[in-house]
């Protein structure tokens, strides 16, 4: 719609005020726990998280994943979704311990009801694995990234572009833990994954170029 592509186009004071507005009518028109009052709740908390106004934004996608709760269930995909939402919301607050409880909670509900190896549960890998990295516990972030990686080798396969990200957050986790030797092979294999899907000149590729020389200059 015009407003998502407003927030594209970074013009976010435009987005606001049409995400305002199509908020205010379908509370109005289909009431405040319809799917598409549902939604436009989350695209404006959505908004609000990039514009920095973080507790509006909390409000906002609590109300959203409350709604979805009563209408769909705990378990239901776009329930999940939302307890994604919020979890990346206390991430960015630098509310950590919060950000992890919701992460395990969608992380095991997607891999009960989509499967272990679906897209929304490997992300849901990924997304804890940060956040125990920054609440200090990188062996488990460490699994954590590991089993995404391996996931995504079987199902996507080893070039897939984001098997190769998983392989970049790995490489970075271990580089940060102080493991240079392995952080250089995994940047190796990224960035050659990289280079024969991506190009060359890719930003991934230049980024995946810059971790490795990054990993070389510490050895």
């Amino acid at each position: 719609n015009v407003a998502n592509l407003m927030q594209a186009m970074g013009q976010y004071e435009d987005a606001e005020a049409l995400h305002r507005r199509a908020l205010k009518a379908r509370e109005e028109t289909v009431g405040p726990s319809h799917a598409s009052t549902l939604a436009s709740l989350t695209n404006l908390a959505n908004l609000l998280r990039l514009q920095g106004h973080y507790a509006e934004a909390e409000v906002l996608q609590l109300r959203a994943l409350a709604g979805k709760e009563a209408t769909l269930g705990p378990k239901h995909p776009d329930t999940l979704v939302s307890v994604n939402n919020l979890a990346n919301l206390m991430d960015v607050m630098e509310r950590h311990t919060e950000a992890e409880a919701l992460h395990r909670r969608a992380l095991e509900a997607r891999g009960s009801t989509l499967g272990p190896t679906h897209r929304d549960t490997l992300a849901s890998l990924n997304n804890l694995a940060d956040v125990m990295q920054k609440l200090g516990n990188p062996q488990e972030a460490e699994e954590l990234h590991r089993r995404a990686l391996r996931d995504k080798e079987e199902t996507l396969g080893e070039n897939h572009p984001s098997t190769l990200s998983s392989l970049n957050n790995l490489a970075n986790l271990l580089f940060a833990s102080g493991n240079f030797e392995q952080a250089e092979q995994l940047h190796r294999k990224a960035l050659a994954g990289k280079c024969k899907v991506l190009g060359n000149n890719h930003p991934e590729t230049l980024a995946s170029r810059g971790n490795l020389a990054q990993t070389l200059a510490a050895l």
